[in-house]
């Protein structure tokens, strides 16, 4: 199952990209940021990246349905300690 997540995330092997990003549609983006820092921001409450990210980000939805059932059963297995054995 680990193998098998690490591959479909490209951590082994190059894979196409099942998650694509609408370049042409940050224009604009990066202004924010020219005009104040978000050091001292916290992301959850200005979630100015956020809201970009809905706008510009595509990802496959078998692809992501497939590593969020993944990274489900590595966290319940981490959890109960059946990784390990």
């Amino acid at each position: 199952m680990l193998y098998r997540l690490a591959r479909m995330r490209g951590f082994l092997t190059p894979i196409g990209t099942p998650v694509y990003i609408d370049n042409r549609q940050l224009d604009g983006f990066i202004d924010r940021f020219l005009q104040e820092s978000c050091r001292d921001c916290d992301c959850e409450t200005c979630r100015y990246c956020h809201r970009w990210a809905e706008r510009v980000v595509r990802i496959d939805p078998e692809w992501r349905a497939e590593c969020l059932a993944l990274y489900e059963r590595l966290f319940r297995e981490m959890e109960t300690g059946t990784l390990w054995r």
